[in-house]
């Protein structure tokens, strides 16, 4: 089994909040209702709004949304995990590209508030794809098949999965 994980894009390479995500315009969904936990301003400097994208490739985990749910048993340690964000204009890039490490079976009772309720998968570490060659401008039926609505992740069934591991190897060697 593998998984897509969508995501918002992060003008610091998924790793700390973004800066001057008013001025960007990448990030502008962050800004639409309900689209991240906290909306940013947009006069931030550093962006004040909370985003499960901020600290993704530093912390390594995603959760499982909405509060309360959990993965369930679809997802396994070792499974892929292809990490893409929507660009301007609505069409889509990978950006990274990893596996599960752990999957936490039930939401988090104790630790950060921010993070207490939700069940995460735990990655392995990883870095964000080269900006330069990432697969860009791909739309939600090359990815998954059909147009992706609400939710931010799908499970990729094998030819799915080798869909993505072609994208990918002749650019980064990965598949």
């Amino acid at each position: 089994m593998a998984i897509v994980i969508r995501t918002l894009f992060n003008n610091q390479t998924w790793r700390a909040p973004c800066i001057a995500p008013g001025k960007d315009e990448r990030c502008a969904l962050c800004f639409e209702e309900g689209r991240v936990p906290k909306a940013p301003q947009r006069d931030d400097d550093v962006c004040s709004g909370f985003c499960w994208e901020r600290d993704l490739c530093s912390r390594h985990e995603w959760p499982c949304t909405p509060q309360g749910n959990t993965f369930g048993d679809r997802v396994q340690t070792g499974d892929q995990v292809f990490l893409v964000h929507r660009e301007t204009g609505g069409r889509y890039a990978i950006w990274g590209y990893t596996h599960v490490f752990s999957v936490e079976r039930q939401p988090r009772a104790n630790g950060d508030e921010q993070r207490r309720g939700y069940a995460f998968l735990k990655l392995d570490d990883f870095v964000p794809l080269s900006a330069e060659t990432r697969p860009r401008g791909l739309t939600a039926e090359e990815l998954v098949g059909a147009a992706w609505g609400q939710g931010c992740y799908r499970y990729l069934d094998i030819a799915e999965a080798e869909k993505f591991e072609s994208l990918l190897e002749d650019r980064h060697g990965i598949g």
